[in-house]
C-alpha cells in the first residue's frame, strides 16, 4: 500500500466510519436515556391524573357535608349559654304546663364530672324541670339535634306532690349539661 492510498483508507473511510459510529453509538444512549425519562414522566403523569380523580370523587363526598359542618362551626363559635337558653324556652314552650315546664336554667362554674383534667373551652348548664318523662326526653332530643356538642353529664329525677295536678304529683327533673365550644373571639 502506498503512503496515499493508506492516508485515504484512514482519513477517508476510517475517520468518517468512526465518528459515524460514535454518533449512532451518542444517538443510542441520548434515545435511551430520554426513553428512560419518558417512562418516569407518564408515570408521574398517570399517577397525577389517578391523585387527580380521587381528589374529585373526595370532593363530591364531601360537598354536602361542608355545609352541615360550617353550621356546626357556627354553632361552636356562638355564646353556648345564651343559644342554649333560648332554644330551651323555645323548645318547653311547645308543651303545656302539664306536660312540661322549666323551673330554673343556671350556669354552673368550675368543672364537671367528664371535664375534671380538661382545660378545653366548655359551658356547663344545669336545668330544672317539671313534667313527664315523654315530654322531657322529646324536649331534649330536640335540644340535642340543635347542639349537637352537648353532654349529659347527670340527671336525677324526683316524684314530687303538686297540688295543681289532678294526680297530685309530678316529676322533677334537674339534667347538667357539659358543652364543648371553640374560644370566643
Amino acid at each position: 500500500m502506498s503512503a496515499y492510498t493508506s492516508t485515504i483508507i484512514k482519513l477517508g473511510l476510517l475517520v468518517p466510519a468512526s465518528l459515524n459510529l460514535a454518533l449512532l453509538g451518542g444517538l443510542f444512549y441520548g434515545f435511551s436515556q430520554f426513553k428512560g425519562v419518558k417512562e418516569v414522566r407518564e408515570k408521574n403523569f398517570k399517577e397525577h391524573v389517578a391523585r387527580v380523580s380521587e381528589t374529585e370523587m373526595l370532593e363530591k363526598a364531601l360537598a354536602p357535608r361542608r355545609a352541615r359542618y360550617q353550621e356546626e362551626t357556627k354553632l361552636l363559635k356562638k355564646d353556648l349559654r345564651q343559644e342554649f337558653a333560648v332554644n330551651l324556652a323555645k323548645v318547653v314552650e311547645s308543651y303545656t304546663a302539664f306536660e312540661l315546664q322549666q323551673v330554673s336554667v343556671t350556669f354552673p362554674t368550675g368543672n364537671g364530672p367528664l371535664d375534671a383534667k380538661s382545660n378545653l373551652p366548655k359551658t356547663r348548664m344545669k336545668v330544672a324541670l317539671q313534667g313527664g318523662y315523654g315530654p322531657m326526653q322529646e324536649a331534649f332530643f330536640r335540644m340535642e339535634l340543635l347542639f349537637p356538642q352537648l353532654v349529659l353529664e347527670k340527671m336525677s329525677i324526683v316524684t314530687a306532690l303538686d297540688s295543681f295536678n289532678s294526680d297530685g304529683e309530678h316529676l322533677d327533673f334537674t339534667l347538667e349539661f357539659m358543652g364543648w365550644q371553640l374560644p370566643l373571639k
